[in-house]
């Protein structure tokens, strides 16, 4: 998972959204077994494939996957073949599987959001950082470039050749004194 973001995100998306897998899952479960007890019931005394429930259930996973079409079932009972058909694919290929995708998008854009929140905060953070090194660079040059400016203007107020002869002068009657 550390090693490829694509399948950290997808495996941290499945995570977060376990319980409303796990309930889609009941959920699913429960609408399969009703469909497969259905087909026994309508179609299991004349169909080979749906004599019993797990026969029944491998039939309409391969319903699911476009195996096994609508034909066999129409010629058993061409009203209620069509109708358990469409019933099924609508319900369970089309409903269910969109209700699971709207699950894990929804848990994948709860995801996103919250890794954007966490980059804005550690990009606000290396920006403070950075705002802080630029601080104190600016300080420090700042901070030299005055003591150089008064140093030397101190120099050249007080050391100048007039002011030096004025000293020389002072110090040399000091002397004789």
């Amino acid at each position: 998972m550390a090693r490829s973001p694509v399948y950290g995100i997808v495996v941290r998306t499945i995570v977060a959204a376990r319980f409303d897998l796990i309930q889609f899952g009941l959920m699913f479960a429960v609408c399969f077994v009703v469909f497969a007890v259905m087909g026994v019931l309508l179609f299991g005394n004349i169909l080979h494939e749906w004599k019993t429930l797990y026969e029944a259930a491998a039939t309409l996973t391969m319903m699911i996957t476009g195996e096994y079409g609508m034909d066999p079932l129409k010629r058993v009972n061409a009203k209620l073949g069509s109708v358990f058909y469409a019933l099924f694919l609508v319900l369970i290929f089309f409903l269910l599987i969109n209700i699971l995708l709207a699950i894990l998008m929804d848990s994948y854009a709860s995801l996103k959001t919250e890794n954007q929140k966490e980059d804005e905060e550690r990009d606000g953070n290396l920006q403070m950082s950075v705002l802080g090194e630029y601080y104190m660079q600016a300080r420090f040059w700042i901070t030299w470039t005055a003591h150089k400016f008064i140093n030397r203007r101190v120099q050249k107020r007080f050391l100048t050749n007039e002011r030096m002869l004025e000293m020389l002068v002072n110090t040399k009657e000091l002397d004789n004194v």
